[in-house]
């Protein structure tokens, strides 16, 4: 299984008057939860965004400044926070792992192809636009691909349709639509009614 290394050190203070100090300071706040407890750390900002390069279902082998067992603490991203305008991280949660555990995690759905029902007018809706896999961390992909170069007007593809990486499985109902090519609507517009005249009440001027 492969991993990536991240540096990260413990923090004592929580709350947003500290974590917008580590901000800063150049620093992400995080937590770590594991084995029924969180510890809160900080990771290297620029150090980080390096990591993410690699996509956000990566196995992270977390390296502290002084673990006395020196053991290897894995980690994959569960959740992480950014600011409403731009791209910044303001705070990452990971769940801390064990070799050969699997974990359920969500994995973007990317459509590929043209659909010829599209090319004919119709509309490509988009109904499903993540899925939740189930397996190694390892085996996780970064996107799930769904080619729609086959759909006809009133075509679907559904969940069940879909062919997991090796070592995966796909959680959910299997007769979910992903996406679907419907037909156009065409609404009649209806003539606007004439104003009625209005008989004039003003006494003609002598």
């Amino acid at each position: 299984m492969e991993t990536v290394k991240l540096a990260v050190e413990t923090r004592d203070q929580s709350g947003s008057g500290p974590a917008r100090r580590l901000r800063a300071k150049g620093r992400v706040p995080g937590v770590v939860y594991g084995a029924g407890e969180a510890f809160p750390i900080s990771f290297d900002a620029v150090a980080l965004r390096q990591v993410l390069a690699h996509g956000t279902h990566v196995v992270l082998e977390l390296h502290y400044p002084a673990d006395p067992e020196g053991r290897k603490h894995l980690a994959v991203i569960k959740e992480m926070q950014r600011k409403p305008v731009g791209s910044a991280l303001l705070h990452v949660d990971l769940h801390e792992i064990q070799l050969g555990e699997e974990i359920d995690a969500p994995v973007t759905i990317e459509v590929v192809g043209v659909a010829p029902g599209a090319e004919a007018g119709g509309v490509l809706d988009q109904q499903l636009r993540e899925i939740t896999l189930h397996g190694q961390p390892g085996a996780m992909p970064a996107t799930m691909q769904v080619d729609v170069s086959d759909l006809q007007m009133g075509d679907h593809i559904l969940l069940g349709a879909l062919t997991p990486p090796e070592g995966c499985t796909i959680v959910g109902d299997p007769d979910q639509v992903i996406v679907t090519v419907l037909a156009p609507r065409v609404l009649a517009e209806e003539p606007e009614a004439a104003a009625p005249e209005v008989a004039s009440t003003e006494t003609p001027a002598e």
